[in-house]
């Protein structure tokens, strides 16, 4: 829902095609999104009112969209942008999420009309491209732009905001791949992997809170999720499921505060963010590897040790590792 705090200001463009075909290409676009919208916002109608549910979610209407695209039913859609058509489908999940918020002021998703919308289509990085006062849209070509009142810096800000997507997608794309290479790493020298039973989506979960549950240190919270969500944890695990024999987790409470060698337990033996010492035996040792060894312990006690008890090694087919805040051991079987 709008809210009334808050000032929306919108700011169009006009394109302007050049050729005859471009712009049948356009209105042809715009055509296919509409057809694509109006197909799936039916068919999730059908599907709540048969089941009273329905799978809303843009990756699901994508891999729909994608085998639906190959069939013979409608083949001018692969004459289409394959991603801006997909797109389009993506309000579905919002307008689902807002009717199951506020049903009594969120009506479901609305059929669009050929003559009561203007025709339309999303444009992002992915699919276009802004030079100067030209917009380049996937499968139509380049076409001049411009602007119809508004903000005099638009321009300048759709440019900023397009090099921002790029950034972003290469830093995700540096991550993905980083965390293929690591897996690869421990998948060419170990049968089997242990981590930490972590539930990351609970761990970054949002630190504002609520109205009426606000949170508090907001900013450390949310430093450390933003640490966490760089880490990528889940896409390591993910990798690490299929590339090992046998991928094990076992129960993450007091790794960071237990000692390694004699199994005694207390927060104060966490010094700092790197440093573990023990306050009953002495041992010292970074806090990451302290930690992969309690995992490879329990892993091989097959329990979580009790406090003071004996100390553990990791045995001579296994080692810790520690790799972007990601801790586990591995074993050669």
């Amino acid at each position: 829902m709008p809210d009334a705090n808050y000032t929306y200001r919108a700011i169009r463009f006009r394109l302007h095609p050049g050729t005859k075909a471009k712009r049948r290409a356009m209105l042809g676009l715009a055509g296919a999104c509409r057809y694509v919208w109006n197909f799936y916002v039916g068919m999730m109608r059908d599907e709540y009112a048969a089941y009273g549910k329905c799978d809303f979610r843009f990756n699901s209407l994508s891999k729909r969209f994608a085998a639906y695209r190959k069939t013979a039913y409608a083949p001018w859609l692969r004459e289409c942008s394959f991603a801006i058509v997909r797109a389009s489908l993506k309000p579905i999940k919002t307008a689902y999420k807002n009717f199951f918020r506020d049903p009594a002021h969120c009506g479901l998703p609305r059929f669009h009309g050929k003559f009561m919308k203007e025709p339309s289509f999303p444009v992002f990085p992915d699919a276009a491209r802004l030079k100067g006062d030209r917009l380049r849209v996937a499968k139509i070509g380049w076409m001049k732009l411009s602007r119809k009142g508004g903000n005099p810096y638009a321009e300048c800000e759709l440019l900023a905001k397009s090099r921002a997507t790029k950034a972003s997608v290469k830093i995700r794309n540096a991550r993905a791949d980083w965390a293929h290479k690591e897996s690869r790493w421990v998948a060419d020298r170990y049968d089997i992997a242990v981590l930490e039973s972590l539930i990351i989506r609970s761990m970054t979960k949002s630190a504002k809170g609520t109205a009426e549950e606000p949170g508090r240190n907001v900013a450390a919270e949310s430093g450390l999720n933003r640490g966490i969500l760089a880490s990528v944890w889940g896409r390591l695990e993910q990798n690490l499921s299929y590339k090992v024999a046998r991928l094990e987790k076992i129960d993450p409470r007091n790794t960071s505060r237990e000692c390694s060698e004699c199994g005694h337990t207390d927060k104060a033996n966490r010094k700092s963010q790197s440093l573990f010492a023990c306050g009953n035996c002495g041992h010292s040792a970074n806090a990451d590897t302290n930690a992969a060894l309690n995992i490879l312990g329990r892993r091989e006690c097959g329990s979580v040790p009790p406090k003071g008890g004996a100390g553990r090694g990791g045995s001579s087919g296994s080692s810790v590792r520690n790799m972007g805040g990601t801790r586990f051991a591995d074993f050669a079987t």
